[in-house]
């Protein structure tokens, strides 16, 4: 995908995966500025047509009507995603190139014209989600699906639904299955045999051979809810380990404890403390430069 937040969930699982010794090529749109040192083999895309100016996030909560249709607008987008992919002259090089691959890792959002590579290649195929579960990726997975207790994404609702919006969020998941599955896994077969030739296998099928699908959810903060063994939470996986702190200064400090009543300052700007109830400060400063420093009562 195009989106800068999606390169922020692929990235720490590709690196993870060259930590660990694995060879890993990554085709994207959005190259880390320290590449260089890591042991991961960046190939750019372009950038035409990125997605972050083409979806309004005030989309995903408006009326009903529009909440059923979104997932259909994410569907055409996703088009205009293969177009551009299937004419990146990287891709097109990846394609004719003798390469020799163990696995391909793929996201799972707007389309599945990307799912070709893993028969190219002949290797099996991992899907992520970076985003909740989207509605026509449940069923590849054997992933329970019941609107009646699991929101679709593009609803906004939480498990406790009233009787209209379960009506509502069925419609949503209903109709956004029925339109994938009828109107733009055709579209998405026609890139794929465009650009892998003939003998490809059909992309219902390949969507339904994909071993495994991460999803960066979390069910602490998107809801618990039923998931197939081959359905793996990983949300958080953005969050590296925490730095150390500084290291403190070992230079000598000479402390002054005095009462204060005088004006203070606080984030670049004053507060007025008179009035206040008289405070103990402490505040430190190089011993060679304060001889008169003392405690003061």
């Amino acid at each position: 995908m195009k989106g800068r937040s999606h390169t922020m969930v692929n990235e720490p699982l590709v690196r993870g995966l060259a930590a660990r010794g694995h060879a890993v090529d990554v085709y994207g749109h959005y190259i880390p500025d320290d590449a260089a040192k890591s042991n991961v083999t960046y190939h750019a895309l372009s950038k035409a047509g990125s997605l972050a100016p083409g979806l309004d996030i005030a989309l995903f909560a408006n009326s009903w009507l529009t909440r059923v249709l979104n997932p259909v607008k994410l569907l055409q987008r996703g088009q205009e995603d293969c177009a551009a992919l299937f004419s990146d002259p990287a891709i097109l090089d990846l394609i004719r190139s003798d390469k020799k691959y163990d696995l391909f890792i793929t996201e799972l959002f707007n389309t599945d014209c990307y799912l070709g590579f893993g028969h190219h290649f002949k290797v099996p195929v991992v899907a992520l989600s970076t985003c909740p579960i989207l509605p026509w990726a449940n069923a590849r997975f054997g992933n329970p699906d019941n609107p009646s207790h699991v929101p679709s994404m593009h609803s906004g609702w939480t498990d406790v639904m009233s009787l209209p919006e379960r009506l509502v969020n069925a419609a949503i998941v209903y109709y956004s299955v029925v339109s994938q599955r009828l109107i733009y896994e055709p579209l998405d077969q026609r890139w794929v045999d465009q650009a892998f030739g003939p003998g490809v296998p059909a992309v219902r099928d390949m969507a339904l051979n994909t071993s495994l699908l991460f999803t960066n959810t979390f069910h602490g903060l998107t809801l618990p809810r039923p998931l197939a063994t081959n359905v793996v939470e990983i949300g958080g996986i953005h969050i590296s380990e925490p730095k150390p702190l500084p290291k403190v200064s070992s230079r000598p400090l000479a402390f002054s404890l005095s009462r204060s009543s005088s004006r203070q300052r606080s984030l670049g700007g004053t507060r007025d403390g008179r009035g206040r109830r008289p405070s103990q400060v402490v505040s430190d400063t190089d011993a060679t430069h304060a001889p008169r420093a003392r405690l003061d009562r």
